[in-house]
């Protein structure tokens, strides 16, 4: 099982991450039967104070060849997400 924990970067503008998360990847993901899990979260806040990052998404695939085609350069689900302004920091 191959998992790929992802922390997204800070936002200036948290809503337009949410809706962008609602709207977009959770679909996405939604679609794709490669996935065999995935959770997506908010984090609040970090141990030592500083701001922390406006999403966190752990995803899990059965072997690093279905990583490959599903989240690699050339892969179905990189393709669909890529490109966002939010996500592109």
């Amino acid at each position: 099982m191959i998992r790929l924990l992802l922390l997204h970067g800070h936002a200036t503008d948290p809503e337009a991450i949410d809706r962008h998360y609602c709207e977009v990847h959770i679909p996405i993901a939604k679609k794709d039967k490669g996935l065999k899990k995935w959770i997506f979260g908010k984090v609040t806040a970090t141990p030592d104070g500083s701001p922390p990052p406006c999403r966190i998404a752990d995803l899990y695939m059965e072997s690093n060849e279905e990583f490959e085609s599903l989240l690699g350069l050339t892969g179905r689900l990189g393709r669909g997400c890529r490109g966002s302004e939010q996500f592109d920091r």
